[in-house]
């Protein structure tokens, strides 16, 4: 990984080509694990062991940000493989996860096991390790992941006493516009 630049408000990274392609190759084999069940504990296992098979710049890239995060707490990747030629449709309802193994579920759960250890909340979309986040017709002015406003500032899960040390966000493909950001 190279670093391309260094901002005030986040690091940012990108994978080279080549790391790119042997990400999506330990993905891919990720997904065959366990049924290809992204919640199972042996899925969350191997995902573990797959963290080792990702390349070391990659690897290097995290565990620094792991170390230390900065002053802001911010680590954007890019050029990571997402597979977008299997995604299906955008869904468009509340409580929208993914259970099924995708190369971006496989990818996410791969570094979140390199960063700690993947877990989730059971009241918030049935516990589901991924989850989606998109607008939802008529729900578009919602404070929430189902709305397309921009949320006010919060703490993610500020309710639970075991608080994330991070959340992770993949872009899995822009808006038609090319306008939506992330703060």
């Amino acid at each position: 990984m190279s670093v391309l630049a260094q901002r005030t408000t986040r690091a940012a990274v990108v994978a080279p080509d080549e790391e790119s392609s042997a990400i999506a190759q330990v993905a891919r084999r990720l997904c065959t694990v366990a049924g290809g069940r992204v919640d199972s504990a042996e899925f969350v296992a191997a995902a573990r062991d797959a963290w080792e098979d990702l390349p070391a710049g990659l690897r290097r890239s995290l565990r620094r940000f792991r170390r230390d995060s900065g002053h802001h707490g911010v680590l954007l990747l890019r050029n990571l493989p997402v597979g977008a030629d299997t995604l299906g449709d955008t869904p468009m309802v509340a409580g929208s996860v993914q259970r099924e193994a995708t190369v971006a579920a496989a990818l996410l759960l791969s570094v979140a096991a390199g960063l700690g250890d993947p877990a989730a909340f059971q009241p918030e979309k049935s516990g589901a390790l991924v989850q989606d986040v998109v607008p939802v017709p008529g729900q578009e002015h919602v404070q929430g992941n189902v709305g397309s406003t921009q949320l006010s500032f919060h703490s993610e899960n500020a309710f639970h006493q075991h608080r994330p040390d991070y959340v992770m966000l993949l872009c899995l493909r822009a808006d038609r516009d090319g306008v939506a950001g992330t703060l």
